[in-house]
Formats: structure tokens, C-alpha cells, sequence
């Protein structure tokens, strides 16, 4: 396993953060933090790409919960990409962050669900 890292871009008004690695309590505050910082204010919302993390411990889905919040303060949207076969995929699904937060097994996808309309 490796330490964890994110690396982000824009795809038009949508910022794509990319996690890989290992997201525990080492690290989780910083790298979400990073994420936070790197939304522009006139972003339509933030897809955290989480195909390439190894492994999550709570405290990492607890910042995943934190951003969430930030985020909807901030009236933007927050999807996650998490692939079927993913490495974390049980662990996400065991705390039902599926419940408050839409997760998609294709970036494509998550860019979808964030561009929509409010409804």
C-alpha cells in the first residue's frame, strides 16, 4: 500500500479530485482539506475519484462526511466514484455513505450526476 495523495483538475465547473493510496487518520484531514481548497468558489460541485485508494479507515470516511457538509453549505454538490470492484467498495457500502452522498462506478457518470439541474 502506498501513502495517500490527491491530485485535482477542472472539467468545466466541476473539480475531479483524484484520491489514491491509503486514506486513514494519518492523512484523511489534510488530503480533504486539499480537496476544499482547491474548489473554486464558482464550481458547480467536487467528484471525489476514489478508484484509486487502497484502503479507508473511519476517520477517512469521516472527512468524506465533513467535505459533504462544506460543500452543501456551499450549495455544491458532492459525487463519489467508487468502481464495483473497488478495494474500499465493501467498506463504503457497510456505512451507508451511499445514503447521503451519490456514488457512481464511472467518472463519467459522477460529471453527469453533479452537472445536473437542482431539482
Amino acid at each position: 500500500m502506498s501513502a495517500g495523495a490527491v491530485r485535482c483538475d477542472m472539467q468545466g465547473d466541476i473539480l475531479v479530485a483524484r484520491m489514491s493510496g491509503e486514506i486513514d487518520l494519518s492523512n484523511a484531514e489534510q488530503l480533504g482539506l486539499e480537496v476544499a481548497e482547491a474548489a473554486p468558489s464558482d464550481a458547480r460541485g467536487v467528484v471525489l475519484d476514489l478508484s484509486g485508494v487502497e484502503y479507508i479507515d473511519s476517520y477517512g470516511i469521516f472527512v468524506i462526511h465533513g467535505l459533504r457538509q462544506r460543500l452543501d453549505e456551499l450549495q455544491k454538490r458532492l459525487v463519489l466514484v467508487v468502481p464495483q470492484d473497488g478495494l474500499i467498495r465493501r467498506a463504503i457500502e457497510l456505512v451507508g455513505l451511499g445514503e447521503v452522498i451519490p456514488i457512481n462506478t464511472q467518472l463519467q457518470a459522477a460529471l453527469q450526476v453533479v452537472g445536473q439541474p437542482d431539482s
